[in-house]
Parts: C-alpha cells; structure tokens; sequence
C-alpha cells in the first residue's frame, strides 16, 4: 500500500491493492500507540482500492502537525506506514 503526499498538509490518499476478497482495515496511530481513527472496516473483493483521509480525528477535530502510523490490515497480512503531518 501507498500514500500519497507524504509529508502531508491537507489530506493524503492511500492506496491498496488486495489479491482475493478479505476484511479490510486502515488504522491511524498516534506515535503513543492511541488510536486516531479508522478509515476503513470492511470488505472487499479483488482488486485495487482508494481511500483519503483529510487529517480529522474520530470526533472530526484537525489532527496536530507530527508523525501518524497508518496501520494496513489485509486478511492475515499487516503493513504499517508513518504518515508526516506538517500543517
């Protein structure tokens, strides 16, 4: 999976590809380890995905400018990413 821009200022858009249909999730962290928000949590079929995140928490408040992990879970494969807020 990819992001794009990275660092990031105003939204940033991930994009996935997965090999056979399987639940879905995109997780972001803070560096303490807190869940920020989830983006996505369900499935999909085959295929390549997009999704953006405009830098909101879950209660929809601007996150602050720092280092964000997003979390990639595809069927029983998991990826992690540091996404850099710089606004």
């Amino acid at each position: 999976f990819k992001c794009h821009p990275n660092p990031v200022a105003d939204r940033v858009t991930i994009g996935y590809g997965v090999n056979r249909p399987c639940r879905v999730r995109l997780r972001v962290f803070d560096t303490a380890g807190r869940l920020v928000c989830v983006l996505v949590d369900c499935d999909f079929e085959q295929g390549t995905h997009l999704c953006e995140w405009s830098l909101k928490d879950h209660s929809g408040r601007r996150v602050s400018k720092g280092v964000y992990i997003l979390n990639f879970e595809a069927g029983n494969s998991l990826e992690r990413q540091k996404i850099i807020v710089v606004k």
